[in-house]
């Protein structure tokens, strides 16, 4: 597999390669594609999570405004 990269994406990992932090650019590619595969994960799982804590409001709403209408009715 060949990536093409920006003059400035290029000049950046060219500059953390020779800074020692990174061994080569495939290294860099790599941390780079598992960031982004971990940041997909957390969106789809944080969607998830708003949902459930949409849903339980909702029903806690539904469930508290029949409450109030049994209690209306009971007066």
């Amino acid at each position: 597999m060949n990536v093409s990269l920006t003059p400035e994406l290029n000049r950046w990992v060219e500059k953390k390669v020779k800074s020692g932090f990174y061994t080569s650019s495939s290294e860099i590619i790599r941390e780079g594609l598992r960031l982004l595969i971990r940041q997909e994960e957390q969106k789809h799982w944080g969607v998830i999570v708003i949902d459930w804590y949409n849903f339980s409001r909702i029903s806690s709403i539904c469930i508290f405004s029949r409450i109030i209408k049994q209690l209306v009715l009971d007066i």
